[in-house]
């Protein structure tokens, strides 16, 4: 059933459920609104992929770090940067710390940034960064702070997870958030990330 912290991000009026072994809910069918439901879950067909287009060289190179075929997919605001010359040793290091907690298979985890780096700023390429996804065949995407899932996807509102068949977005806060939080705080944040099957 997990550790006790496991039922920290549980609603108190369902913990009691969660204790006598329950893990799924089934939402109640009621209301037809394609909006979040209660557990912050956008609903399927909430949101499309933008249309795919034809990779730049500079995408191309991009796209050429990344490990072949892997599992899920992690993007954040600031990775155009890290990938293409000018990384941020602190955010690299987070990021490592991050990936082993998670003890996912060696190649699981591919990394594709939501823009690239011109003239010091990041320029949103949604199209370029589906493109780049269909491409390593990723299904699950791992979107380190709101402003990258905002560019993902025009309609995000704050959702933890986002379906966009074939695709699931799982939101957590930005690297620059995760760092100074206390490691028990973090934990709970990552602990989203057991959805993901290998």
């Amino acid at each position: 059933m997990g550790s006790a912290a496991d039922r920290l991000n549980i609603p108190e009026h369902l913990r009691p459920w969660h204790s006598a072994g329950l893990e799924y809910l089934l939402p109640s069918g009621k209301g037809d609104s394609p909006a979040a439901d209660s557990s912050g879950v956008q609903q399927s067909g909430a949101g499309e992929a933008p249309a795919r287009v034809e990779l730049s060289k500079e995408w191309e190179a991009v796209l050429a770090k990344s490990p072949a075929s892997p599992k899920v997919a992690w993007t954040y605001f600031q990775l155009g940067f890290d990938l293409c010359g000018q990384a941020d040793p602190a955010r690299g290091q987070l990021l490592r710390q991050i990936i082993a907690h998670l003890r996912w298979p060696k190649g699981s985890s591919g990394f594709l940034p939501v823009g690239l780096p011109e003239g010091g700023n990041i320029v949103p390429e949604p199209a370029a960064f589906w493109t780049g996804i269909e491409r390593l065949g990723a299904s699950d995407i791992v979107c380190l702070g709101h402003e990258a899932a905002h560019v993902l996807c025009t309609n995000y509102a704050g959702q933890q997870t986002v379906n966009l068949p074939p695709y699931t977005l799982h939101v957590l806060p930005s690297l620059d958030e995760l760092g100074p939080m206390l490691p028990h705080d973090r934990l709970l944040h990552l602990d989203r990330l057991a959805a993901i099957r290998f």
